[in-house]
């Protein structure tokens, strides 16, 4: 009876440690999360189809290069894909100069009116999808988010590759996460910056991406605003402290400082319209020509065709007709003799012939 017990309760034992394990695991598997996971993701398939087009660029209009290159570089940057695959570009080391760095950098509206006193932005949300990855990707204040251990968290799906978790560091204010910056370009935007592989149309990439931003409703002042990424809000968005994100503004006084998808949207359905526009005038050059070819097969088929064919070649030499028609009177009436002609008989009667045969 005892080792009966005993053997009971090791089973239950043992069905209670597994249920544990299994509540473990599904509550692990559960609170995992990888923030802005969605939005790098779409940003990094706009890029790689983007430099794709631009290795090709000489067969494109001037006008989707210069929308290209907005989306690469920057409206203002240099054009050096393989500069920009080897390292942060220094002019971050300005950027990390200004006081509210990450927040100017990232998401405040250019300061075309000069509302911000003498704040001379370098880089701002929507300068090229580099710039936007390195807001959108790098780690925050005290290393946010990853630095919440309470969860398995993960940033642009990257983790130790981007440094804020084992030391506690990000950018957020004027000189702080220089290091991060760096491993974040080095992690995620090289990645980015290679031609894409998989056939997407630039089309395609842009529909997700477009998808993947909100209409922000507290920019009124600033017109319409679009959030990128988490926790955007407030004067200040995206600077950093529990908001890592992108806050994109279209209504600035210049084209220059419009975020880049703005113009390479434009560019797009500008292409779309011509592609269609093609495809439409090639189906009706197409159907034209299968009605020609269908009425002079129509045409040939028809029997009054014959007639007209037959009279044309029966008339086409009025000389050749006479001389046939003297022929056949040639042929028709027998050869006259000298008789007819003359009166006189070429063969005179045989009767002495037949004289001496009666003799005989």
């Amino acid at each position: 009876m005892f080792i009966s017990d005993n053997k009971e309760g090791k089973v239950r034992m043992k069905v209670v440690l597994l249920l544990m394990m299994v509540i473990g695991i599904c509550s692990s598997s559960g609170s995992e999360k990888n923030h802005n996971g969605a939005e790098h993701q779409a940003l990094c398939d706009v890029l790689k189809v983007a430099v794709g087009k631009w290795e090709k660029r000489n067969d494109l209009s001037e006008t989707l290069r210069k929308a290209l290159k907005h989306t690469i570089f920057g409206s203002n940057g240099d054009e050096d894909l393989e500069g920009l695959r080897h390292a942060l570009p220094k002019v971050y080391d300005d950027v990390l100069k200004q006081p509210g760095s990450r927040s100017f950098a990232c998401g405040i509206v250019h300061n075309d009116k000069g509302a911000y006193g003498s704040i001379n932005q370098v880089r701002w949300s929507g300068y090229s999808v580099p710039h936007d990855l390195v807001c959108l990707c790098t780690t925050g204040d005290g290393g946010w988010p990853l630095n919440d251990s309470s969860v398995a968290t993960t940033l642009c799906g990257k983790k130790n590759e981007l440094g804020g978790d084992s030391e506690r560091e990000g950018w957020s204010g004027q000189q702080t996460g220089e290091k991060q910056m760096e491993s974040t370009w080095k992690a995620v935007i090289n990645e980015c910056l290679k031609e894409d592989e998989t056939g997407k149309s630039l089309q395609k990439a842009m529909d997700v991406f477009t998808k993947t931003f909100k209409l922000n409703h507290n920019g009124d002042e600033h017109g319409n605003r679009y959030l990128l990424g988490e926790d955007g809000s407030g004067s200040y968005p995206c600077g950093g402290k529990k908001q890592v994100c992108v806050m994109y503004y279209n209504e600035t006084k210049t084209t220059q400082h419009k975020p880049w998808w703005v113009g390479l949207k434009n560019e797009i359905n500008k292409e779309e319209y011509k592609k269609q526009q093609k495809k439409h005038e090639d189906e009706v050059k197409h159907k034209k020509e299968r009605q020609n070819q269908h009425h002079l097969q129509e045409k040939d088929k028809s029997p009054n065709n014959v007639a007209p064919r037959t009279a044309a070649l029966t008339s086409s030499n009025p000389e050749k007709q006479e001389a046939e028609q003297d022929n056949t009177k040639n042929i028709s009436t027998p050869i006259a003799t000298t008789e007819e002609t003359s009166g006189t008989l070429l063969i005179q009667p045989c009767s002495w012939l037949l004289s001496a045969l009666l003799l005989i």
